[in-house]
C-alpha cells in the first residue's frame, strides 16, 4: 500500500520512520509476550542496544511496586492503562517514567501492546 503524504513511500516505510524517529520511548510487544521492537529513545534512555533489549523480559527494566503492575496488567485487559511505574536502566540506576499503554490489534488479529 502507497503512502498518500509520500508517493514513494509505503505507509511501512512510514511506520518505521514515525517509531523509530519518535523522541519518546517506543516498546512494541506481543501482550504478555516477547518484545517486538523499541525505539532508538527507549535505547538511548535505558542503555541497551537494541539487540539487548529484545532479549529482556518485562521484569528486568520494569521494577515498579507488584500491586502498580498488576493494576496496569489488568487495565489492559479491557483496552489501555496509564501511570507511573518504576524502571531499572542498563546500568542498574532506577528511574520512575510516565506509562501510557493501548491494547492494539495487529493484522493478523494479534494483540499488540
Amino acid at each position: 500500500m502507497v503512502s498518500a503524504f509520500h508517493p514513494d513511500l509505503s505507509l511501512e516505510d512510514l511506520f518505521h520512520a514515525t517509531f523509530e524517529n519518535d523522541l519518546t520511548a517506543q516498546i512494541l510487544k506481543i501482550f504478555e509476550g516477547e518484545i517486538l521492537a523499541v525505539n532508538s529513545a527507549t535505547c538511548e534512555m535505558f542503555g541497551y542496544t537494541q539487540e539487548e533489549f529484545l532479549m529482556l523480559q518485562l521484569n528486568e527494566f520494569v521494577v515498579g511496586n507488584i500491586a502498580e503492575r498488576e493494576k496496569m496488567r489488568e487495565a489492559l485487559k479491557t483496552g489501555k492503562a496509564n501511570g507511573i511505574i518504576s524502571f531499572k536502566k542498563k546500568d542498574g540506576a532506577f528511574f520512575n517514567g510516565k506509562v501510557e499503554a493501548k491494547n492494539m490489534v495487529g493484522l493478523t488479529g494479534t494483540n499488540i501492546v
